[in-house]
């Protein structure tokens, strides 16, 4: 009797519990604990480091176009000078990174939706999760001999319960975790290659113009800028592939390896645990039988 008595009280737990996650009510004890200002900072970090990565955007694009326009010019009847060989391999680095800056600014973009998407149903997964917990409960209270159904409803919320993990605690701490290394690591990188940049970008074009129009007529005579111009090139080619090496590594590092590897490492330790829960509760069960037996 008493037996039953603790299943009861249990379940009706169970039950008003599923109705308050249902409703929203968590949300207020995540945040007393914590999760949910660690969410607030990583939609902060997030705005910050898209705003960055924007601006980098902005720097490559400028340099981009200037090394086009250099790389198409022609200068003077009977010069014949074409320098678009001396710039191609610049042109081609600061492509590469352009991509990849902006591949990396949909990333961070495409992070922040998924982190507002998990917030809405966040609430509403660990509603089902306590659901199918009760469930689960009684088809052994009841002890049922629908093996097939007690291993779904199983099976299902081990499922719902990682899943849970996850949006609660395994993505947020992965933003958290790859904002950490970032700070450590990548960023230092970062800023120095972008001030490099930058000072290339001032030495080719010192009055801050990389359009075509008026480009070549603000100096007399254009070869000499020419020739000027590709000797810059050439002495800094070394630390400018070095300078947009650091921009593709950094930014790759940033918005995809470090947050997805901390996010896999994560995962993966919550379904070993899971399951290292569930194997438990089977040899306790074993041992149960055993003994009334």
């Amino acid at each position: 009797m008493k037996r039953w008595t603790g299943r009861s009280l249990l379940s009706l737990v169970l039950v008003v519990l599923v109705a308050l996650s249902a409703t929203g009510w968590f949300e207020g004890s995540a945040e007393a604990i914590g999760i949910e200002p660690l969410s607030g900072s990583n939609q902060a970090y997030l705005d910050y480091a898209l705003k960055k990565t924007l601006a980098t955007f902005a720097l490559l694009s400028a340099v981009k176009v200037g090394l086009a326009i250099i790389e198409g010019t022609e200068i003077g009847v009977g010069f014949g000078i074409e320098i678009g060989d001396a710039v191609q391999s610049a042109y081609d680095f600061v492509d590469l990174a352009w991509r990849v800056v902006l591949t990396s600014a949909a990333i961070l973009m495409g992070t922040r939706f998924l982190l507002q998407a998990a917030g809405l149903v966040d609430h509403w997964l660990f509603a089902l999760t306590l659901l199918l917990l009760l469930i689960w409960l009684w088809t052994h209270w009841l002890n049922s001999r629908r093996h097939t159904f007690r291993r779904i409803v199983q099976d299902l919320t081990l499922v719902t319960v990682i899943l849970t993990l996850t949006l609660y605690l395994v993505l947020p701490l992965s933003i958290s975790g790859g904002r950490l290394l970032s700070s450590r690591i990548t960023r230092p990188s970062i800023e120095e290659a972008e001030r490099g940049v930058t000072q290339f970008k001032s030495d080719i074009f010192p009055d801050g113009d990389e359009n075509q129009s008026g480009f070549w007529s603000k100096f007399g005579d254009p070869q000499a800028r020419l020739k000027a111009i590709v000797k810059t090139i050439s002495q800094k080619t070394t630390e400018f592939s070095l300078w947009i090496l650091k921009i593709i590594a950094g930014y790759l590092f940033d918005s995809l390896i470090f947050p997805l590897m901390l996010f896999l490492t994560g995962v993966w330790l919550t379904k070993s645990a899971m399951r290292y829960f569930v194997n438990l509760n089977r040899d306790a069960l074993l041992f149960h039988q055993q003994g009334r037996n």
